[in-house]
């Protein structure tokens, strides 16, 4: 069985391109262009991984990686949403990293993303 991952990116080019990369190696991809479902989404589909934008309208990545994060309880032998490794992706304000650090991400990564090294990570991380 594939791999699931939810792609959390409210630029559709952006996103078009991950899915399709992401697909043409062999995973599973969700797509939200907001994290306002993000938290139904990810207990629904329980997914392997999360990449998240950061600076999105409606529900921003930082609120969205807290909300995901604090879902810390198991269903159905599926580990906790909170342990699910979330790799958040920004354009915008490095200065970040250490914020989403502490709050749960495993990888910080500034756009424009490097595909081959992101490939990379995910691959790292879903050993």
């Amino acid at each position: 069985m594939s791999k699931k991952i939810l792609l959390i990116e409210d630029d559709h080019d952006l996103s078009d391109v991950l899915r399709m990369r992401l697909e043409k190696t062999g995973y599973q991809v969700i797509t939200l262009y907001d994290g306002t479902e993000a938290v139904r989404v990810a207990k629904e589909e329980r997914p392997d991984l999360i990449l998240l934008d950061l600076f999105m309208p409606e529900t921003d990545g930082f609120t969205t990686l807290k909300s995901l994060k604090a879902e810390r309880v198991a269903d159905g032998g599926a580990k906790a949403i909170a342990e699910v490794p979330t790799i958040v992706m920004t354009g915008k304000a490095p200065m970040m990293e250490e914020m989403v650090r502490f709050e749960g991400a495993v990888e910080f990564l500034t756009k424009p993303v490097e595909i081959n090294s992101l490939m990379k990570r995910i691959e790292e991380l879903l050993k």
